[in-house]
């Protein structure tokens, strides 16, 4: 199956110039109020009109950073489109993408056959201080302050170990 998912990123303003380590809010009613609503008409015409960036240049330059993983994982192809995870048991493994953002609308298509998923297969957004691994089988993105996940297994969406239903 191909799931298509949108990150949204808003700026804050803050008076707050130290950066490290950077503060996220906690997860509030307010937010969990927004969680499956109609997606707006210009996200969706972004995601109609997607097959116009189905570029291989745009995939490449946008896909996974081979520097900035699990050490059990390792990129399939050349172009860092495609990451393989080694068979180790009682681990959870992440990747994360080799452009990072901070603001904006983001769509990203994501092929996982369901065979090779684990038992916390997820998919978010996570910060630069999000961990790549932990041992066991976890949800690690949502884990903590620093990702968004959401477990397609389950259809969980997590952020700093709080889970709800998604879609309801």
């Amino acid at each position: 199956k191909r799931y298509r998912a949108r990150f949204i990123l808003k700026s804050r303003n803050s008076t707050k110039t130290v950066k490290p380590p950077i503060r996220i809010p906690e997860l509030n009613e307010e937010v969990i109020s927004e969680v499956g609503e109609p997606m707006p008409a210009k996200y969706q015409a972004i995601i109609d009109s997607a097959e116009q960036f189905n570029d291989f240049q745009i995939q490449k330059d946008f896909g996974w950073n081979p520097t900035d993983k699990s050490f059990n994982l390792t990129m399939k192809s050349e172009d860092d489109i495609c990451v393989r995870r080694q068979p180790v048991t009682q681990s959870t493994d992440a990747v994360r993408g080799k452009v990072g953002v901070s603001r904006g609308t983001f769509i990203y298509e994501i092929t996982w056959p369901v065979r090779m998923r684990g038992t916390h297969a997820s998919v978010g957004v996570a910060a630069r201080h999000a961990p790549l691994h932990s041992n066991g089988y976890v949800p690690l993105v949502g884990a903590n302050v620093y990702s968004w996940g959401w477990d397609i297994g389950r259809k969980e969406a997590v952020h700093n170990e709080i889970t709800f239903r998604y879609p309801p």
